[in-house]
């Protein structure tokens, strides 16, 4: 607030156009215009006046110095850096303290006055209107730079500078020996839709999009999936390529952050001291390339504090959605939305790209898009990467002869995959492979109710046997009994899967873990035709549908190019119109809800609520867990915060009717549910 006391120094004159632009960049630098209204109201009589009271603290030899520098810094600060048409020069003042006594305290609240009225006259304009998007930049170029040097780090340079040194550092080679579809998502500049087969390097396809956009605008590169796994997995990977210029942001990052630095030769108290300065980077939007979630975007919309400074962040950004066939409509209309909203106002570019893009999701993606490339890898190409033999097997997944199959598959030394749909058919089928394979196979479980510390090390281990680039096939064969959480999160390669009914995306998703490095020229993938329902996970239609199109295809080798086609015919008719109608009706809400209004200076905490609400889920502490939580929460605190478990807000509340969970003092709800690190939360 002092600070607008000068204001007038810097600008004078009496009707200068930037002076009511300049008091909202300063006075809003902390705080929202309500707040401030509230803080610093015009007063009826000075001596209750804040303002005056602040005044009168500073020290003459503040007052001093102060124009000492604006007579000296500023000419000097606008040479150095080039700005066309500023103007600068000493304050018009004669006795600097003598006219600060006199005149700040006015000065102050003709400052405020102007930065209301500038507030109030872009209300009245349409909230996507030049003005109003200059003043979302205004404050979100403060803050940034603020935070930028209050953590002592120099601005982030691009990380991907040209299409030839992308390739080099990808070690893709030649341009020659890329992939049709590489080679031309290098070349489009503007939004893509890019498909093609798992495997034939669609995420080095998508930098080298990326950086043909920063060729020619350049902004911050961000790489969007929708689970934590997959993210972790990614930022590892990027951060190969692109040392000490890659942010993850995802609600769990800071322990993902932490367990890598573990990793590595760090003690846990050093470790603990990097990942949270890597973390609070990441939240000052400070590395060029993030790896993040849609949900990470949709914040600024629902103006969570600081939202300005991720908005202008997006200005020009290159935007790379993987997988974005994984989330249900509701939440497809608001990234959809969202989408709408940062290419139009703020120049992002887009590049969506999957193995299986329904028409329907690609023609919704181009009418918001508008002028869009579409990089389509050829049926011969896909044809290649044609990998799997259909086998369809009568019975449910959990029926002794199919767990006899899976045993001998285990024994004669395959290694096997087996997805259901539910945690409970999970442990069930975990537990009969158990005893059925003793000395045979190892055999993990992996599903969503275990803690972040359990889940990373048994993906760590997988990873180390069955993953794509290292798998180890020197020990004993590896059964991994798993939920839908192996879809995309893991980068494993199995010999076979045996899976549940499902939508026919998900099991072509479970499919792709078999014969991934494509070590043989085809492999089975088992799919059971009972039960024929979703069992309240999936829609009954959508499972139906899957097994009416794959019961023509028995025993056949699957044509990946055909995938899409067979999407097309799930998602046609009564479904189509379904699906179709709840994505536009969540659009057009979040559009009228958080869009239609988006302006500067004014959060929203009924929104941030709104926001919170939105996402079913949270973490609980199982009774078991309680002292090695406490006694590593005085040494190790982010190591304690590992011991948590997902759960969803209709389980909490079971939980608690069942008087089964209770809230501490410090927040944190202890569940009275036994917990063990090979099977997870048994609830």
């Amino acid at each position: 607030m002092l600070s607008l006391a000068f204001l007038e120094w810097a600008l004078p004159g009496e009707d200068h156009d930037d002076r009511a632009w300049v008091a909202a960049g300063i006075a809003s630098h902390h705080r929202d215009l309500d707040e401030i209204a509230t803080l610093y109201p015009a007063p009826d009589d000075p001596e209750d006046d804040p303002i005056v009271r602040l005044v009168v603290q500073v020290a003459d030899d503040v007052v001093e110095a102060l124009a000492a520098w604006l007579a000296e810094e500023p000419p000097l600060w606008v040479e150095r850096q080039g700005l066309p048409g500023v103007e600068t020069g000493p304050p018009p003042v004669v006795d600097p303290v003598a006219d600060f006594r006199r005149h700040g305290s006015a000065r102050v609240h003709r400052a405020l006055a102007a930065y209301r009225s500038l507030v109030r006259r872009l209300r009245e304009e349409d909230a996507r209107s030049s003005d109003n998007r200059a003043a979302l930049a205004l404050r979100g170029l403060v803050l940034l730079a603020d935070h930028t040097a209050s953590a002592h780090v120099p601005p982030a340079r691009s990380a991907l500078t040209r299409v030839d040194d992308t390739a080099e550092r990808l070690g893709l080679g030649s341009f020659d020996s890329l992939y049709p579809h590489q080679r031309e998502a290098a070349g489009v500049c503007g939004h893509a839709l890019l498909t093609a087969p798992t495997g034939s390097g669609k995420t080095e396809a998508a930098l080298l999009w990326a950086a043909r956009q920063q060729e020619e605008h350049p902004g911050r590169v961000f790489y969007l999936l929708p689970y934590q796994a997959s993210l972790n997995a990614m930022a590892d990977r990027l951060s190969t390529i692109f040392p000490g210029c890659v942010a993850l942001q995802h609600s769990r990052s800071l322990q993902a952050l932490y367990r890598r630095l573990l990793d590595k030769p760090y003690e846990p108290r050093a470790a603990a001291a990097v990942a949270r300065r890597e973390h609070a980077l990441a939240r000052l939007h400070h590395h060029p390339v993030r790896v993040l979630t849609p949900y990470q975007l949709l914040r600024g919309a629902f103006r969570l504090k600081g939202y300005e400074a991720l908005l202008t962040d997006a200005v020009d950004g290159a935007f790379v959605f993987d997988e974005i066939h994984a989330y249900e409509p509701r939440r497809f209309g608001m990234i959809l939305g969202m989408i709408e909203y940062i290419t139009r106002c703020f120049g992002g570019r887009l590049l969506v790209m999957s193995a299986t893009l329904p028409r329907m999701l690609r023609d919704e993606l181009t009418k918001v898009l508008g002028s869009v490339s579409a990089i389509n890898a050829g049926s011969a190409l896909y044809r290649t990467f044609s990998r799997h033999t259909l086998r369809l097997l009568q019975g449910s997944i959990a029926d002794a002869p199919v767990v006899a199959g899976i045993a001998e598959r285990a024994a004669s030394g395959e290694s096997v995959l087996v997805v259901c749909n539910t945690v409970r058919r999970a442990r069930a089928v975990h537990e009969r492979l158990r005893d059925s394979v003793v000395g045979i196979a190892l055999v993990e479980l992996l599903h969503g109710r275990f803690n972040a510390r359990d889940r990373v090390s048994k993906e760590q281990r997988l990873l180390q046997t069955m993953g794509t680039q290292s798998r180890d096939r020197c020990g004993a064969s590896t059964i991994l009994v798993a939920t839908q959480v192996v879809e995309v999160s893991l980068d494993l390669d199995f010999d076979t899967v045996y899976t549940e009914p499902a939508p026919l995306e998900s099991l072509v998703q479970r499919f792709g873990r078999v014969n991934r490095g494509r070590r043989r020229h085809s492999c089975d993938v088992h799919v059971l035709l009972e039960p024929g329902a979703g069992r309240d996970v999936y829609e009954d239609r959508y499972v139906a549908s899957a097994i009416k199109i794959l019961g023509e295809r028995g025993n056949e080798m699957l044509d990946e190019a055909e995938v899409g086609s067979w999407l097309d015919q799930v998602y046609a008719g009564p479904i189509a119109e379904e699906w179709k109608d709840q994505m536009l009706t969540s659009r057009d809400e979040f559009r009228a809800a958080c869009l239609a209004d988006l302006r500067a200076f004014q959060s929203s905490p009924d929104l941030a609520e709104a926001f919170d609400r939105m996402f079913d889920g949270t973490e609980v502490l199982p009774w078991n867990l309680v002292d090695e939580y406490d006694e590593l929460d005085d040494v190790e605190p982010l190591r304690s915060s590992e011991l948590l478990v997902p759960i969803s807000s209709a389980q909490l509340a079971w939980l608690r009717r069942a008087g089964r969970a209770r809230r501490g003092d410090d927040g944190l709800t202890v569940v009275h549910v036994t917990y063990d690190s090979e099977r997870g939360l048994d609830l």
